[in-house]
């Protein structure tokens, strides 16, 4: 992209980022169901303290949040006289739109990207969706597994007992202070980069013709001549005698 695209590009982007927006809003109802089985089966691959369950609740958008349930499958250790005992089950929500917006930079960033046909449009786009899910694959279920394990240290905490914040708080605080965002934008870029070097590759068929056969545009210097500087002599006309010594009878 040029510095002289780049006006064009933003004012794409804004309106990108409003249609991807308002459509998201349009389909969180049925959005939210599918993405909290999907996040549901997340965390049943892999090992964590907590088995937890996502289902949404909310009756019309944008009212719909997607409600956690968390039961402690051991014994953890919150604070030197604060534990959690097996089966204890406590609830906390996420906002579902909150949890889009990573999506939402994603598409918008890939839609403004200056094409040139539209075909190419809705490659980028594909593209754009497939590294949209695996983002949320990968980092969603740790910003809900932090807040999952933040919550019983703040009532800990709020007890007056010191608490040792665990790393996967950390990364949710980060994630939750810009990085969901700025990773989302890595993201498009490598959507970006893997449709150029899916189109801008050198093809066969794409390839200039220089078999024997093609005429070369230049001359090769077997075929340059010297030029004469003399005019050939027109019928009629002698040639010019040649200038030299004379010969002594």
């Amino acid at each position: 992209m040029t510095p002289q695209q780049l006006p064009r590009f933003l004012l794409r982007l804004l309106l990108a980022w409003l249609g991807v927006s308002a459509l998201l809003l349009l389909l969180e109802g049925w959005i939210a169901a599918p993405l909290a089985s999907y996040l549901t089966w997340l965390f049943h691959q892999v090992p964590v303290d907590y088995a937890l369950e996502l289902s949404a609740r909310g009756s019309e958008p944008p009212g719909i949040t997607l409600t956690i349930t968390a039961t402690a499958r051991r014994v953890l250790t919150l604070a030197p006289e604060s534990f959690l005992l097996p089966g204890t089950t406590f609830q906390t929500t996420a906002t579902l739109l909150h949890l889009l917006v990573p999506a939402s930079i994603i598409l918008s960033l890939v839609l403004a990207w200056p094409l040139r046909s539209f075909g190419q449009r809705l490659v980028l786009l594909g593209l754009g969706l497939l590294v949209a899910v695996v983002h949320l694959t990968l980092l969603e279920p740790l910003v809900i597994l932090g807040s999952v394990e933040m919550a019983p240290l703040v009532q800990v905490q709020n007890s007056g007992q010191q608490v040792e914040e665990p790393l996967i708080v950390g990364v949710m605080l980060f994630l939750e202070s810009g990085g969901r965002w700025l990773t989302a934008v890595l993201a498009a870029v490598v959507a970006v980069s893997l449709y150029e070097w899916l189109f801008n590759r050198v093809r066969p068929g794409d390839s200039p013709d220089i078999s024997p056969e093609a005429p070369s545009a230049v001359p090769s210097a077997a075929r340059l001549e010297p030029m004469s500087t003399t005019s050939p002599a027109s019928p009629g006309q002698r040639s010019p005698a040649r200038v030299g010594p004379r010969r002594k009878r």
